[in-house]
């Protein structure tokens, strides 16, 4: 054999022992394309907790412990469980994909918040305990399994992290999120969700007292006669699931988002009466009712449905994934 043979042989094993490393660099330099799956078994959130306005880190199953248990019923079905848990780290995982490119100084630049309004509940170990009291034991193995279970699955449509927002009991039917938010968002979309109707708290009552009412307003630049408000009252439309859009209100028109707020409602699906001394609000469901209801969910579960199933039925047209982001 050749000088040259030898030298050709001898550079050809290098680069064949070097390949699988260089395309590793590769896919680690170019997070598009692929990044191995032990980056998701690795990865961690970093959760602002605005009381304390602290930053802290997360791994993802102390992260999901801490939103589901914040989040859901614990008592829930098993199903239904699943399902929040993929919820809960998809929507995590779209912020954290945000604020990545486009980092939050107001939260430090952390992933995430422990502030429900904001992104979703997040609860310490210590709080969670507080929750549970003594059945923690038992209720933190089952909801160590169940994530477990699902850990590393989350929704995506047409290729992207699904925003798969939720809540707790809709009205009997979802709201999309055009409707809530003025943004229309393809995969949330108004669905039946007939099993909230079941929920011994879908329908709740508020009464307030009429000089409350008017002052109430009154903070937010309604001028309105506690005399009149019957003829001054007027609820101007709605949507196909029964939330508030506009209500007018003497000479101003008012979201009924903005109505839940002022008067701390469960939803903005609500009807109003007016007796000698009071307002009343008649209230359906509790939260936005965009995306999931948590009860729906629930009820879907008991009646048979895998939680693939109730969160296709909630997001439709999205996929479940387990690939590496």
């Amino acid at each position: 054999m050749n000088k040259g043979t030898v030298i050709f042989i001898s550079i050809f094993l290098v680069l064949t022992m070097l390949m699988p490393f260089t395309v590793f660099l590769f896919k680690e330099k170019n997070n598009d394309i692929s990044i191995p799956s032990k980056k998701i078994d690795n990865m961690s959130f970093k959760v602002y907790f605005p009381n304390t306005k602290e930053v802290k880190t997360y791994t993802i199953e102390e992260y999901l412990f801490g939103v589901v248990a914040g989040e859901m019923n614990i008592t829930f079905e098993e199903e239904a469980l699943k399902a929040q848990t993929i919820a809960a780290y998809s929507l995590a995982l779209h912020r954290k994909a945000k604020r990545d490119k486009v980092p939050d100084k107001n939260i430090m630049n952390a992933d995430v918040t422990a502030d429900s309004k904001v992104d979703q509940a997040f609860l310490t170990k210590e709080q969670i305990k507080e929750k549970w009291g003594n059945n923690y034991e038992q209720y933190a193995k089952k909801l160590e399994r169940i994530i477990s279970l699902v850990k590393g699955e989350y929704l995506t449509y047409k290729g992207e992290i699904a925003q798969t927002v939720y809540h707790d009991t809709s009205s009997g039917k979802t709201e999309t999120a055009e409707n809530m938010w003025g943004s229309a968002i393809e995969y949330l979309t108004s669905v039946q969700s007939v099993g909230d109707i079941l929920n011994p708290e879908y329908l709740t009552k508020v009464s307030v007292a009429k000089d409350e009412f008017v002052r109430l307003l009154s903070k937010n630049d309604v001028k309105i006669s506690s005399d009149k408000l019957k003829s001054e009252i007027e609820i101007i439309s709605r949507t196909e699931s029964g939330t508030v859009l506009s209500i007018k209100l003497g000479d101003k028109t008012l979201k009924g988002t903005k109505i839940r707020e002022i008067f701390n409602l469960r939803s903005a699906n609500f009807d109003i009466s007016i007796t000698d001394d009071k307002v009343e609000f008649t209230v359906r469901g509790y939260g936005h009712g965009v995306g999931m209801s948590q009860y729906g969910a629930n009820e879907m579960a008991k009646q048979g449905s895998s939680y693939d199933e109730i969160l296709k039925w909630y997001y439709k047209g999205c996929e479940i994934t387990d690939k590496p982001l």
